[in-house]
């Protein structure tokens, strides 16, 4: 029977764990509803949100975070991510660790 080395060492290497799939924050997307005003800036809502907040935005400026919508549209609902809304201002819901 050959000679069998075993390593009864207290520090064995750990090789890290890759974490897998993608974080619940970037996976979510919120609803904002606009709507153009008479002077032609846009009223932006958090729909379902935990304040009132209305967000107004320069045309220019609307552009940027929605390049979809159409010139002569009025209204519309936008899906955009965590960062994006946290962008524009809108205050969304944090967690609360309970110890």
């Amino acid at each position: 029977m050959p000679f069998i080395v075993y390593d009864f060492s207290e520090e064995i290497p750990v090789k890290p764990r890759r974490k897998r799939g993608t974080s619940v924050r970037d996976a979510l997307t919120f609803e904002v509803g606009w709507r153009k005003t008479v002077v032609g800036w846009v009223n932006l809502r958090l729909i379902d949100g935990i304040d009132r907040t209305v967000v107004n935005l320069a045309p220019h400026h609307f552009i940027d975070f929605v390049p979809e919508a159409m010139s002569d549209a009025v209204s519309g609902v936008v899906y955009l991510s965590a960062d994006q809304v946290e962008e524009l201002g809108f205050t969304l819901v944090r967690e609360e660790v309970i110890a």
